[in-house]
């Protein structure tokens, strides 16, 4: 996956998106601090990455401000309708009983109460404006289409908006801009709690989403204290569950201890650290889960 970076008088941006990166400089550069880029980097992200999350996915922030390192988790949970039997008997990975109340706007809400300094409507107009004026299809956009144009060709909105779709080609997205451009005028609870809530859900209803409105009225996020471990001289900070972000760790630990006198190349390093590895994802799964349900202490793992 590539990287784009870009310095700015008032500070650095790196996305994995040419587009993101420079409409988060000229965040930066207009006087926004760096949750106010995030919050651009995000929203332009949700416009032309749509497949790595967006404003319909979930969302997690880890951020360093004085003397403190802190973190919000936006992840939204099942709906109260899901049907655990049907998911256990099919295993889908995608299709209506993948949907999630999507949490990504609660990460935006805390931002902006918290530590904007520019109004959500000055943040969101580069992705507001990309949705209606369109933008190129880039080669990352375009080989995700390819990957699942077979799996989602029968899904309608799907194909109508990506089943076509060639690489440079101008994709417009009118209906995400008319959400977006609600939710600027609206807040982010019009998202939550408002008429676009209602209609938001019903269309998922229609197509055999088990979710319902009062779902996304009680939808929440939480602030958390990162997980911290350290990585030879440096602190390394993650997500606590229900984030995977301790895998992370665990693996870092697990290199530090076994495979420090072996040279970045050896393949018995290589060796070595997949089986590490094996180590590691069978912990993730014993024990990473909803945070209201853990009952183990997960920095017994690194």
């Amino acid at each position: 996956m590539p990287g784009y970076i870009s310095f700015g008088n008032n500070g650095i941006v790196a996305t994995q998106n040419y587009i993101a990166t420079y409409e988060g400089i000229k965040i930066l550069e207009k006087g926004g601090n760096a949750f106010d880029a995030a919050i651009t980097v995000s929203s332009v992200l949700s416009v032309v990455l749509p497949h790595t999350g967006g404003i319909g996915g979930d969302g997690f922030i880890i951020a360093y401000i004085p003397d403190k390192v802190i973190g919000f988790n936006g992840s939204g949970k099942s709906s109260v309708n899901f049907n655990v039997e049907d998911f256990l008997k099919f295993s889908p990975l995608h299709g209506p009983l993948t949907i999630t109340v999507p949490a990504l706007l609660k990460v935006w809400d805390w931002i902006i109460n918290k530590f904007s300094t520019i109004d959500l409507k000055e943040t969101l107009k580069p992705a507001i404006r990309l949705c209606f004026e369109g933008f190129n299809v880039s080669e990352e956009l375009h080989n995700a289409i390819i990957r699942r144009k077979k799996e989602f060709i029968n899904y309608r909105n799907w194909n109508k908006l990506f089943g076509n779709l060639e690489l440079g080609d101008r994709l417009v997205q009118k209906e995400l801009g008319e959400v977006l451009q609600i939710i600027s005028n609206k807040g982010i609870e019009e998202f939550y709690n408002g008429d676009l809530a209602k209609e938001i859900t019903d269309e998922l209803v229609e197509q055999n989403v088990p979710i319902d409105v009062k779902d996304f009225e009680n939808c929440k996020g939480f602030e958390f204290e990162p997980l911290k471990s350290t990585y030879f001289d440096y602190d390394v900070f993650e997500i606590p569950p229900n984030s995977q972000g301790v895998s992370t760790l665990e693996m870092l630990s697990l290199i530090e201890e076994y495979l420090k006198e072996f040279k970045f190349d050896d393949f018995k390093r290589i060796e070595i650290q997949a089986k590490l590895a094996s180590i590691v994802y069978k912990d993730r799964d014993n024990y990473v889960s909803d945070p209201d349900y853990l009952n183990f202490d997960v920095s017994k793992l690194f």
